[in-house]
Protein backbone atom coordinates (compact mmCIF):
# COMPACT_ATOMS: atom_id res chain seq x y z
CA UNK A 1 0.00 0.00 0.00
CA UNK A 2 1.34 3.16 -0.92
CA UNK A 3 2.51 5.73 2.11
CA UNK A 4 -0.18 8.27 1.25
CA UNK A 5 -3.11 6.21 1.19
CA UNK A 6 -2.09 4.86 4.43
CA UNK A 7 -2.02 8.20 6.16
CA UNK A 8 -5.89 9.09 4.59
CA UNK A 9 -7.11 6.14 5.76
CA UNK A 10 -5.47 6.58 9.54
CA UNK A 11 -6.53 10.11 9.12
CA UNK A 12 -10.18 9.00 8.88
CA UNK A 13 -10.63 6.44 11.58
CA UNK A 14 -8.97 9.09 13.86
CA UNK A 15 -11.21 11.92 11.92
CA UNK A 16 -14.52 9.02 12.84
CA UNK A 17 -13.37 8.46 16.08
CA UNK A 18 -13.55 12.63 16.85
CA UNK A 19 -17.11 11.71 15.93
CA UNK A 20 -17.91 10.50 19.07
CA UNK A 21 -18.72 13.12 22.05
CA UNK A 22 -16.01 13.96 24.80
CA UNK A 23 -15.70 13.49 27.82
CA UNK A 24 -17.61 16.93 29.63
CA UNK A 25 -14.74 19.04 30.86
CA UNK A 26 -14.97 21.45 33.83
CA UNK A 27 -16.59 18.87 36.28
CA UNK A 28 -15.87 18.68 40.07
CA UNK A 29 -15.27 14.87 41.51
CA UNK A 30 -15.59 13.85 44.65
CA UNK A 31 -14.41 10.42 46.32
CA UNK A 32 -16.59 9.42 49.04
CA UNK A 33 -15.16 8.68 52.84
CA UNK A 34 -17.74 6.50 53.41
CA UNK A 35 -17.20 4.04 50.72
CA UNK A 36 -13.49 4.99 48.86
CA UNK A 37 -15.18 3.49 45.74
CA UNK A 38 -17.84 6.04 45.59
CA UNK A 39 -18.07 9.10 43.92
CA UNK A 40 -20.29 12.36 42.72
CA UNK A 41 -19.58 14.40 39.59
CA UNK A 42 -21.45 17.64 39.20
CA UNK A 43 -21.56 20.96 37.76
CA UNK A 44 -23.13 24.19 38.51
CA UNK A 45 -26.18 24.74 36.24
CA UNK A 46 -27.84 28.29 34.80
CA UNK A 47 -31.17 26.49 33.73
CA UNK A 48 -34.35 26.65 35.51
CA UNK A 49 -33.99 28.14 37.83
CA UNK A 50 -33.17 32.07 37.43
CA UNK A 51 -33.91 33.42 40.87
CA UNK A 52 -30.76 35.91 41.75
CA UNK A 53 -28.57 33.90 44.46
CA UNK A 54 -30.17 30.74 44.12
CA UNK A 55 -27.74 28.15 42.37
CA UNK A 56 -28.43 24.79 40.87
CA UNK A 57 -26.11 21.73 40.52
CA UNK A 58 -26.53 18.44 38.67
CA UNK A 59 -24.85 15.24 38.25
CA UNK A 60 -24.09 11.68 38.77
CA UNK A 61 -23.53 9.64 42.30
CA UNK A 62 -21.25 6.68 41.20
CA UNK A 63 -21.80 3.43 42.94
CA UNK A 64 -19.79 0.43 42.27
CA UNK A 65 -20.37 -2.95 41.23
CA UNK A 66 -20.89 -5.62 43.87
CA UNK A 67 -21.15 -2.22 46.64
CA UNK A 68 -24.82 -3.89 47.86
CA UNK A 69 -23.04 -6.92 48.33
CA UNK A 70 -23.34 -6.42 52.01
CA UNK A 71 -26.97 -6.29 52.11
CA UNK A 72 -27.05 -9.59 50.50
CA UNK A 73 -27.50 -8.56 47.11
CA UNK A 74 -25.04 -10.35 45.00
CA UNK A 75 -25.98 -10.42 41.37
CA UNK A 76 -25.51 -6.37 41.14
CA UNK A 77 -22.83 -6.89 38.36
CA UNK A 78 -22.91 -3.30 36.86
CA UNK A 79 -22.28 0.43 38.04
CA UNK A 80 -24.82 2.19 39.52
CA UNK A 81 -25.12 6.09 37.77
CA UNK A 82 -27.64 7.70 39.85
CA UNK A 83 -28.27 10.99 38.11
CA UNK A 84 -29.48 13.78 40.12
CA UNK A 85 -30.65 17.61 39.91
CA UNK A 86 -30.18 19.54 43.25
CA UNK A 87 -31.60 22.96 43.57
CA UNK A 88 -30.82 25.79 46.83
CA UNK A 89 -34.28 27.11 48.61
CA UNK A 90 -34.95 30.09 47.85
CA UNK A 91 -34.88 31.85 51.31
CA UNK A 92 -32.23 30.23 53.52
CA UNK A 93 -31.34 27.79 51.70
CA UNK A 94 -28.48 27.27 54.25
CA UNK A 95 -30.60 26.84 56.86
CA UNK A 96 -33.58 25.16 55.01
CA UNK A 97 -34.66 21.71 55.10
CA UNK A 98 -33.57 19.20 52.34
CA UNK A 99 -36.26 17.22 50.24
CA UNK A 100 -35.33 14.51 47.84
CA UNK A 101 -38.08 14.03 45.13
CA UNK A 102 -38.29 10.32 43.49
CA UNK A 103 -40.95 9.54 41.00
CA UNK A 104 -42.48 6.72 42.42
CA UNK A 105 -42.62 2.83 41.50
CA UNK A 106 -39.70 2.86 41.74
CA UNK A 107 -39.20 2.98 37.87
CA UNK A 108 -40.22 6.98 37.29
CA UNK A 109 -37.87 9.34 36.07
CA UNK A 110 -37.96 12.75 38.17
CA UNK A 111 -35.56 14.80 35.91
CA UNK A 112 -38.53 16.45 34.46
CA UNK A 113 -39.94 17.85 37.74
CA UNK A 114 -37.94 20.68 37.91
CA UNK A 115 -39.49 22.27 34.35
CA UNK A 116 -43.16 21.01 35.71
CA UNK A 117 -45.30 20.44 38.61
CA UNK A 118 -43.42 21.52 41.81
CA UNK A 119 -40.13 22.60 40.09
CA UNK A 120 -38.90 26.01 39.95
CA UNK A 121 -39.23 26.93 36.78
CA UNK A 122 -42.02 25.83 33.67
CA UNK A 123 -41.44 25.84 29.94
CA UNK A 124 -42.91 28.80 28.12
CA UNK A 125 -45.42 27.94 25.06
CA UNK A 126 -42.47 28.28 22.50
CA UNK A 127 -40.15 25.15 23.62
CA UNK A 128 -37.37 27.00 23.88
CA UNK A 129 -37.79 29.12 26.99
CA UNK A 130 -38.88 29.14 30.71
CA UNK A 131 -40.68 31.04 33.37
CA UNK A 132 -40.33 30.87 37.28
CA UNK A 133 -42.92 29.02 39.14
CA UNK A 134 -43.65 31.21 42.04
CA UNK A 135 -45.11 27.91 43.66
CA UNK A 136 -41.92 26.05 43.87
CA UNK A 137 -41.09 23.66 46.39
CA UNK A 138 -37.75 25.40 46.11
CA UNK A 139 -39.44 28.45 47.70
CA UNK A 140 -38.98 26.93 51.10
CA UNK A 141 -36.55 23.35 51.03
CA UNK A 142 -33.81 22.88 49.56
CA UNK A 143 -34.66 20.25 46.34
CA UNK A 144 -33.05 16.81 45.46
CA UNK A 145 -34.39 15.19 42.34
CA UNK A 146 -33.11 11.66 41.16
CA UNK A 147 -33.66 9.20 38.43
CA UNK A 148 -33.83 5.95 40.62
CA UNK A 149 -33.53 3.01 40.27
CA UNK A 150 -30.69 2.72 37.39
CA UNK A 151 -31.90 2.62 33.97
CA UNK A 152 -34.61 5.12 34.76
CA UNK A 153 -34.70 8.42 33.28
CA UNK A 154 -30.83 9.83 32.72
CA UNK A 155 -29.11 7.33 35.65
CA UNK A 156 -27.15 4.31 33.82
CA UNK A 157 -25.14 1.42 34.14
CA UNK A 158 -22.76 1.78 30.65
CA UNK A 159 -22.89 3.90 27.69
CA UNK A 160 -22.59 2.11 24.05
CA UNK A 161 -21.61 3.57 21.00
CA UNK A 162 -24.49 3.41 18.74
CA UNK A 163 -25.18 4.69 14.90
CA UNK A 164 -28.91 6.10 14.89
CA UNK A 165 -30.67 6.24 11.09
CA UNK A 166 -32.43 9.60 10.85
CA UNK A 167 -35.02 8.07 8.57
CA UNK A 168 -36.92 5.45 10.39
CA UNK A 169 -35.31 6.46 13.66
CA UNK A 170 -33.65 2.95 14.56
CA UNK A 171 -31.00 2.77 16.91
CA UNK A 172 -28.03 0.31 16.43
CA UNK A 173 -25.04 -1.07 18.94
CA UNK A 174 -21.37 -0.62 17.46
CA UNK A 175 -19.33 -2.82 18.86
CA UNK A 176 -15.83 -2.17 20.02
CA UNK A 177 -13.00 -2.41 17.04
CA UNK A 178 -15.18 -2.03 14.29
CA UNK A 179 -14.77 1.01 12.12
CA UNK A 180 -17.53 3.86 12.56
CA UNK A 181 -19.52 4.97 9.67
CA UNK A 182 -19.12 8.20 8.05
CA UNK A 183 -21.66 10.49 9.12
CA UNK A 184 -23.94 12.22 6.98
CA UNK A 185 -28.03 13.98 6.76
CA UNK A 186 -29.25 10.70 7.44
CA UNK A 187 -26.85 8.76 9.94
CA UNK A 188 -25.25 9.69 12.86
CA UNK A 189 -22.91 8.31 15.66
CA UNK A 190 -23.07 8.81 19.45
CA UNK A 191 -23.36 7.57 22.53
CA UNK A 192 -26.21 6.69 24.56
CA UNK A 193 -27.32 4.48 27.76
CA UNK A 194 -27.32 0.54 27.61
CA UNK A 195 -30.95 0.46 28.87
CA UNK A 196 -29.75 -2.99 30.05
CA UNK A 197 -33.20 -4.07 32.19
CA UNK A 198 -31.30 -7.08 33.22
CA UNK A 199 -29.11 -4.34 35.16
CA UNK A 200 -31.25 -3.05 37.37
CA UNK A 201 -33.33 -2.90 40.60
CA UNK A 202 -35.08 -6.24 40.82
CA UNK A 203 -37.80 -4.37 43.37
CA UNK A 204 -38.04 -1.98 45.88
CA UNK A 205 -35.47 -3.65 48.81
CA UNK A 206 -32.62 -3.14 46.19
CA UNK A 207 -33.40 0.12 45.05
CA UNK A 208 -33.46 1.07 48.87
CA UNK A 209 -30.10 -0.17 48.92
CA UNK A 210 -28.84 1.54 46.44
CA UNK A 211 -30.58 5.25 47.62
CA UNK A 212 -29.02 4.53 51.21
CA UNK A 213 -25.66 4.51 49.78
CA UNK A 214 -26.59 7.56 47.69
CA UNK A 215 -27.42 9.32 50.43
CA UNK A 216 -23.99 8.44 52.57
CA UNK A 217 -22.24 9.56 49.88
CA UNK A 218 -24.17 12.81 49.66
CA UNK A 219 -24.88 14.38 52.73
CA UNK A 220 -21.14 13.27 54.00
CA UNK A 221 -19.85 15.35 50.69
CA UNK A 222 -21.49 17.55 48.98
CA UNK A 223 -20.70 20.58 50.02
CA UNK A 224 -23.13 22.78 48.38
Amino acid sequence: MRPWILLRLLGGLLLCSAQFPPKPEGITVLRSQFNNNVTISYNETFICETTPGVRGFSGYVHIPPNALAEHGIKNQTWEINTFFWFFEARKDPHNAPLSIWTNGGPGGASSGNPLTYNGPCKVNPDGNSTYLNPYSWNNEVNMLYLDQPVQVGLSYSTFHKVTVDRVNGTITPLPEGLPVPEQNTTLIVGRRPANDTYKTSNGSVDAAYAMWHLAQAWFQEFPE
